[in-house]
């Protein structure tokens, strides 16, 4: 049954956003469960007749930002690269059989400083950041994806369920504490978004085209020349952690006169990757007045001008189907207004939200994303508070159900090249994986998914390997958020950034990148030995997923 409203107007189904464990239940250090939290809630219906096409957008759909390239509306060609004099050190470590569900064993760092106290500071020569890479072997294509990209990607020199773990320093990211990222290198392709087939699909509806990639046919010849193999691209994709611009971290930003305060220290890195994709665990509009700072007030509706930071910060997607997407600050009966605006704010700024719309058609519909001819589909769902949850009718967000998510990977697998999940689950403020995520987790790569970023309990959880070359971390911890009451036991300052590395569709691995939020709620990178102790937190998450079959 659905509890009683709590202080922000939320029920018990909204979870315990800003409370400290202490002041939870004693079963488990978790509030009571709603709809959506693994009990039994309503289920949304599906669509018969859903609106024709889709969520992706076409190319230029926006208008471009102040200050954009022409042809460029996303902004996308203004991200900062990798310099060609800040070369990648040789990766260190030995490759590590990991048989689904086993932890990822050895996170240890390369070295340690351990009178490191505070932030990396630029200017330090001997600063850096620690961080794992975890590289998978190569994941079988389909046939559509060989016959647009060829079998000539890049082969990792390990079998499958194999992972290669190295913890290297810091020449690999540039240093923290800028004020603005540099000015950029053009790319030579951007990203675009593409019109996914409509999901569910009517069956009055007329058949759409195929959404697959064009392929040209060469006439046949009798000596055919030899043809040489075109490398694939290489592509990043970077993640983070739950982001609040609401409460503290606003009147901290509006009192500085500078909205994107709180993601200036990591702006460099976020827009180092081709696409930047973020969790927003809020609701940015002006419907109703925003959510006062105060740390315990779980109603979390920040103002429209906060999605200015968020652009500055370089977010190309945000999964949306989280608990908070629906919140309206200190007044209750705003839930559809506050979430529609939400979305028309994020799209006003040329940012692609994932996993909620105007009904469960488009909340459960993928946005397909191209990048330099590899077509990323991604998906959000939450397992958090049903009240949020969008059905035929009713906005809201994607429900973590299993009919609805697996046959939401199904179907953007058929048009996509590669399947991105996000999901919203676990329990707040642990560590430990609940068995929502692990059967959650393994249902989804079944379906297709290759990668799932899971987020949420804002701590950080393991982040396991599959034999077929998928990953799954079950949770990055907080991003930029106001819960700076770590006392030991639960870190809500650390997070993690989770950079996953693309060669064509082929996923080769990911790193992971320890961060630390300081007191003005900005997030750096964490110094040495406090990146060790992160890496450890999540091999030990990970020796905490369930494994014997569900009770």
């Amino acid at each position: 049954m659905r509890g009683p409203p709590g202080p922000g107007g939320l029920g018990r189904g909204a979870g315990g956003c800003g409370r400290h464990p202490r002041d939870l239940p004693a079963s488990g250090r978790h509030p009571a469960r709603g709809p959506g939290d693994g009990q039994p809630g309503r289920r949304p219906r599906r669509r018969r007749a859903p609106r024709a096409g889709g969520r992706g957008l076409p190319a230029g759909h926006r208008p471009a930002r102040p200050g954009r390239r022409p042809g460029d509306p996303r902004g996308l060609l203004q991200k900062t690269q990798r310099p060609a004099d800040q070369a990648r050190p040789a990766d260190a470590g030995a490759g590590l059989h990991a048989l689904r569900p086993q932890p990822v064993p050895g996170l240890r760092p390369e070295r340690q400083r351990e009178d490191a106290q505070g932030p990396v500071e630029p200017g330090d020569e001997d600063d850096g950041v620690v961080k794992a890479r975890i590289a998978t072997s190569p994941l079988p294509r389909s046939p559509r994806s060989r016959a647009q990209t060829g079998s000539g990607g890049l082969k990792l020199r390990v079998g499958p369920g194999w992972v290669l773990i190295a913890l290297v320093s810091a020449a690999c990211l540039p240093a923290n504490a800028a004020t603005a990222p540099v000015a950029p290198p053009a790319r030579s392709t951007a990203p675009v978004f593409v019109s996914p087939t409509p999901w569910p699909p009517s069956s009055a509806a007329p058949s759409l085209p195929s959404p697959h990639l064009p392929t040209a046919t060469l006439p046949p010849s009798p000596t055919p020349a030899p043809v040489s193999p075109t490398a694939e691209p290489e592509i990043t994709l970077l993640f983070t952690g739950d982001i609040n611009p609401a409460r503290c971290v606003y009147q901290m930003a509006r009192d500085a006169g500078d909205m994107a305060l709180p993601y200036r220290p990591l702006a460099d890195v976020l827009q180092s990757a081709d696409l930047t994709i973020g969790s927003l665990d809020a609701s940015i509009s002006d419907y109703n007045p925003p959510s006062p700072c105060a740390e315990f007030h779980r109603n979390l509706l920040a103002p429209a001008e906060t999605v200015q930071g968020l652009q500055f910060a370089g977010f190309d997607l945000l999964a949306a189907a989280t608990n908070h997407i629906k919140d309206c600050g200190l007044v209750r009966g705003c839930d559809h207004e506050s979430l529609l605006e939400t979305l028309s704010n994020l799209r006003a700024a040329g940012i692609e939200p994932v996993g909620a719309g105007p009904n469960l058609a488009e909340a459960a519909a993928p946005v397909i994303v191209e990048v330099r001819g590899v077509r990323f589909a991604f998906l959000a769902f939450t397992a958090i508070n049903g009240e949020v949850w969008a059905d035929e009718a009713a906005p809201g967000a994607a429900p973590f159900l299993k009919e609805v998510y697996v046959d939401a990977v199904r179907r953007a697998r058929d048009e996509a090249d590669v399947v991105v999940a996000l999901p919203h689950w676990g329990r707040e403020f642990t560590g430990q994986i609940t068995w929502e995520q692990a059967l959650g987790a393994d249902a989804l790569v079944d379906a297709g998914a290759r990668l799932v970023v899971g987020n949420n309990p804002h701590h950080v959880q393991g982040v396991e390997t599959y034999p077929n070359g998928a990953v799954v971390a079950y949770a990055l911890g907080n991003f930029v958020f106001d819960q700076q009451w770590s006392d030991g036991t639960v870190f809500t300052v650390q997070g993690l950034l989770l950079r996953a590395r693309f060669r064509g569709a082929t996923l080769q691995g990911v790193d992971l990148i320890p961060i630390h939020i300081y007191d003005n709620f900005q997030p750096r990178l964490a110094p040495p030995a406090e990146a060790a102790q992160i890496l450890r937190d999540v091999e030990a998450s990970l020796q905490t997923r369930p494994r014997a079959a569900s009770p």
